[in-house]
């Protein structure tokens, strides 16, 4: 795509791409201003960008998903920041943008044209005109909500342009709010319904943008539309259309200050309340309760002073008595609870106290209820619990006690191991009990939290009582630590049809100490908890985690949902509390080890969101604990040696991904500890001598898993070696903990690639050879990528057949070529020429020619699988090292007999080698490891020699 250099009229010149709607012989005004240049500039991608989503949102592939969906925020970053931008030049262009984004509307959309569904499902037509039809219904409902995403950011600069007439906005909106009733009756089952809805939605959204600076206008509009509506004789679309018209005034906030729009806000819902007292169709009177609810909730959670200013005390005497005598009506309920929550928020204290008690009993006598109104009657009553523990602070104490008492016992009944009501987000209860601790801390923590995990007499397991307790006290004790301020009153998760409330989750990974504890008062409650803790996790690990890994051969062919559904499933939701717990609260009795044991064996576990959460603990320990770094690198280590690659042989895709999946996750923590050490800058020159080797133990442990990485048989695995070995250098180089006369073994490798490639030559083909020599100075990952292409040749000239196939290509996936790690080169790769020692020989790992490998049938070498052949050679490689290192002088025949109890351990798979997998054994990689791997380099590294040779020993 070329680019066109332009001189603007200002003098500078200006690269403008072709693909543009710019005319490189169109001539620009020179008397155009810089601003209006960039303006048109914006404007244009920016239509060229709706174009492109418009087009895009009803392609084939995406046309039967819905409109908030394609379009939602964050998916097109370059558009999200053209509104972005829109809304920041508002402030002076605001007229202008306001005008343009009109004209492009009224260029896509033809209100005569517009097809509504209601003509359509009386029509006779074919189907291809039904399609063609339902695409351009599909096109012009996504021009409107693009038109309301720029409304709705233009419109929040609105208060900078006081002069500005809004009425042709307004008449858009309510229009499209009346122009509901041709579409009411249509059943939810046509395709562009929920796209009609977030229409409506967005429009509302709008209204309520523009009601922000233009109350007193939007107010008249929407009191004369009623006005009209009530007017018109009464019929089922005339009550749609009220309703309609309610719910275009969802997104209405009341401006709290100054308090002169505050009483104005509160006279227009004194006005809606007397037209609540007087109107008699159920559906409009709940709909207009569930305006109230929407409008006063935000009110409720902040009001203060405010509830003292008359207007608001009118208006909670004019509701009161109707809406409680409301509630006890089923038709009304629903949507009265939320209302006659509402009201006792804004209410007086006097008044909160002299009526909530009535209220609450009524809530909780529909706990065991409909599913539906016990959710209402909990959401009611924790709002309720808000504002009396955490507004108001309670009452005198023994009536406090009472009051907290009676609504402990119904929500966590002591003979019960379920909640009430069930099925309830446990959210809702580890709020309850955090307002209550606000006040009442001793209260929450012996009468609640101690008797919701069972603590001194935990003897089973009751996932969901012991789900709510153990987050409610991390979440007091988080709350008491960072010494926050009282908590915001609970309000409706509503996210705006435009995408715009998008929350982070907060998380905090400290980890609770003796002397946190001791600072906020709970140190009399810690060490019981951790105890119990660490009871509930040893249950829960050997009931839904050893038991449910993939590694698990009985799990193999068991559906994944059957085996984490019915009574498993709260009990994993328990075990993934606790896991995120980590380590912020630490059990008590639990080992490092068995502990970071149990987090590795997670990290493949069938439930995925656990494995996640597992691996992110593991995270938070290299990140937040120093000390425990050592002890997650060892234990992450020897887990995937041990169990991921032994266990997953004969589980084809499953164990591989599985090990790829373990590898990265290595990776990662090493990482996580990169970055802790570069953003760290004030501990870096008082490193106290053992914390550095603390730090050479756990890298050489790294690099020597590196090693063990190298000699896999799949490239990627050999890449994720490659860059676990470049992070040990980069940590290493942020810790400063390397001595004078170290080096990394990266540096090693990379500096034996020339040599490598040196001595592969003669072997590669015409092609290979001069791809070698355009890279002559690559390094280990060059290396390492091109390996990739001599597994592919080896892959193609070795094809198992008949029942063979299962069972050699799994072995070949889970099995590693530990075998180039000896030191003796004489033994190692017939590629470097030195004299024959005096120990017992190994087999060469280089490529065997024909007649030797039938000669060696009859040897141990080939008598088992490629696995057990690994296994025999290392074995006598193990043997080799150590009595070389020792120099001592074993008899013979201690090695033969070693040697002959491998053999006869394998017998019984003898018969299943084949010449053509003993070819694929050796391989020209493991050429390439016998020379990186020679004894002189190896021997630089003493500690990840060790630490090597212990892993192959553990492996084996």
């Amino acid at each position: 795509m070329s680019d066109t250099v332009r001189r603007l009229p200002w003098g500078a010149e200006r690269h403008i791409r072709s693909s543009f709607t710019v005319e490189p012989s169109s001539s620009l005004d020179s008397t155009i201003k810089p601003g209006e240049y960039t303006l048109h500039l914006l404007l244009n991608q920016f239509f060229i960008a709706a174009e492109a989503r418009i087009i895009d949102v009803c392609s084939e592939n995406k046309q039967h998903i819905p409109l908030n969906q394609c379009l939602k925020r964050g998916d097109d970053v370059h558009f999200d920041q053209l509104l972005d931008v829109f809304q920041a030049i508002s402030e002076n262009s605001l007229p202008s943008l306001v005008r343009i984004s009109f004209e492009w509307f009224r260029f896509h959309i033809n209100e005569d044209q517009l097809k509504l569904r209601g003509t359509k499902s009386t029509s006779t037509t074919t189907s291809g005109i039904r399609e063609n039809d339902f695409l351009e219904e599909r096109r012009q409902l996504t021009v409107h909500f693009i038109f309301c995403l720029i409304l709705i950011d233009i419109l929040k600069q609105l208060s900078f342009h006081p002069g500005f007439d809004v009425s042709n906005i307004e008449d858009q909106a309510f229009k499209w709010f009346r122009g509901n009733e041709k579409f009411n009756d249509i059943t939810s089952t046509q395709p562009n319904q929920i796209n009609y809805q977030t229409i409506c939605d967005l429009y509302a959204e709008v209204v309520g943008v523009l009601a922000q600076s233009r109350f007193i206008s939007v107010k008249r509009r929407f009191m004369l539309e009623l006005n009209n509506l009530r007017k018109e004789p009464a019929s089922p679309s005339v009550n749609a259309n009220i309703i309609s018209l309610n719910t275009g005034m969802r997104f209405f906030r009341v401006k709290m200050t100054p308090v002169e729009d505050f009483e104005a806000c509160f006279q227009f819902l004194l006005d809606l309340a007397n037209y609540f007292l007087e109107v008699r169709e159920r559906d409009i009177k709940n709909s207009l309760a569930n305006l109230f609810v929407e409008i006063l909730l935000p009110v409720a959670a902040v009001v203060k002073l405010e509830m003292n200013i008359p207007i608001v005390r009118n208006f909670v005497d004019l509701l009161y008595s109707h809406v409680f005598d409301l509630c006890s009506k089923n038709k009304h309920r629903l949507a009265m609870f939320p209302l006659m929550t509402c009201l006792l928020c804004i209410s007086q204290r006097q008044v909160f106290f002299t009526h909530w008690n009535k209220f609450m009993l009524l809530c909780l006598g529909n706990l065991r209820g409909e599913a539906k109104l016990a959710r209402i009657s909990l959401e009611s009553l924790y709002r309720l619990i808000w504002v009396y523990m955490v507004r108001f602070k309670g009452e005198n104490v023994k009536t406090t006690n009472q009051h907290l008492t009676c609504i402990v016992n119904s929500l966590f009944p002591k003979s019960f191991k379920a909640l009430t009501p069930k099925d309830i987000p446990l959210n809702i209860f580890v709020k309850i009990i955090h307002f209550i601790s606000q006040e009442k801390l001793d209260f929450a923590m012996k009468d609640i939290i101690f008797d919701l995990l069972s603590v001194g007499r935990c003897r089973n397991i009751m996932p969901e009582r012991m789900n709510v307790g153990l987050r409610a006290f991390l979440v007091i004790v988080d709350s008491l630590a960072q010494n926050e301020d009282e908590p915001m009153m609970p309000l409706h998760n509503v996210t705006f049809p435009s995408g715009h409330t998008l929350r982070p989750r907060r998380t905090c990974t400290k980890m609770i100490s003796d002397s946190i504890v001791k600072e906020i008062g709970l140190q009399s409650y810690y060490e019981p908890i951790r105890k119990t803790f660490d009871t509930i996790l040893k249950m829960l690990d050997t009931q839904v985690g050893r038991c449910l890994l993939v590694t698990r051969p009985d799990n193999a062919n068991k559906d994944t949902e059957d085996l984490l559904s019915g009574d498993r499933k709260p009990k994993i939701d328990l075990l993934r509390t606790c896991i995120a717990a980590l380590p912020r609260l630490l059990p008590l009795g639990t080992p490092q080890e068995e502990l970071i044991e149990m987090l590795a064996r997670l990290t493949i576990h069938m439930d995925h969101e656990l494995a996640v959460q597992a691996f992110q603990s593991l995270q938070y320990f290299v990140i937040e604990l120093p000390e425990w770094r050592k002890s997650v690198f060892r234990g992450f280590t020897n887990f995937i040696i041990r169990e991921v690659t032994d266990q997953l042989m004969f589980l084809s895709d499953t164990g591989k991904t599985t090990l790829d999946h373990s590898m990265r996750f290595l990776l990662q923590l090493l990482q996580q500890w990169k970055h802790v050490l570069i953003n760290s800058t004030s501990k870096a020159n008082n490193r106290l001598n053992i914390s550095e080797q603390t730090d050479m133990e756990t890298l050489a442990m790294a690099e020597g898993f590196g090693i063990i990485a190298l000699c896999q048989t799949h490239h990627i695995r050999r890449k994720y070696g490659v860059m676990i070995l470049r992070e040990v250098k980069n940590i290493a180089v942020a810790s400063k903990c390397l001595q004078p006369n170290q080096i990394c073994l990266i540096d090693i490798l990379d500096a034996a690639v020339p040599t490598v490639i040196k001595k592969l030559t003669p072997s590669l083909t015409l092609q290979e050879k001069a791809n070698l020599l355009c890279n002559s100075t690559g390094d280990l990952s060059w290396l390492v990528d091109r390996s990739s292409m001599w597994d592919t040749q080896e892959e193609m000239k070795t094809i198992p057949t008949g029942s063979d196939v299962n069972v050699t290509t799994n072995v070949a996936q889970s099995t590693t070529s530990l075998s180039t790690l000896n030191p003796n080169t004489s033994t190692v790769s017939p590629l470097i020429n030195t004299s024959s020692t005096s120990v017992t020989p190994t087999p060469s790992l280089a490529i065997i020619p024909q007649t030797q490998q039938t000669q060696q049938t009859q040897s141990p070498l080939s008598m088992s699988l490629p696995n057990s052949l690994l296994q025999s050679s290392n074995n006598l490689l193990l043997t080799s090292q150590i009595m070389a290192a020792t120099n001592s002088n074993a008899s013979t025949t201690t090695l033969a007999s070693t040697t002959t109890q491998n053999a006869s351990n394998n017998n019984n798979l003898s018969t299943s080698l084949t010449s053509n997998e003993l070819n694929a054994r050796f391989d020209m990689w493991t050429e390439c490891l016998a020379e990186l791997f020679v004894y002189k380099n190896i021997l630089q590294c003493p500690l990840t020699r060790i630490e090597a040779w212990r892993m192959v020993f553990f492996r084996l």
